[in-house]
């Protein structure tokens, strides 16, 4: 279940990173504006592109972390 919810996390990334925008400057902008420009559509698509690339080396890493100490 961590494993998903940290893939899950990562895959959100875009979105998170606006509303955590949006609350951090004291509510300046509109994210219904941000989300409607190409602007981030375009970017999140490449951001999901290397998201899809990298998947394996993410689920490795977090396999390598959950294994106990020796």
């Amino acid at each position: 279940m961590k494993k998903l919810s940290i893939l899950a996390a990562f895959a959100a990334l875009p979105f998170l990173l606006v509303w955590a925008g949006f609350i951090l400057t004291g509510f300046n902008f509109n994210p219904h504006d941000v989300f409607n420009e190409g602007a981030f559509w375009g970017l999140s698509t490449m951001y999901w592109f290397l998201y899809v690339c990298l998947i394996g080396l993410i689920v490795e890493i977090i396999d390598e972390s959950e294994k106990p100490a020796k």
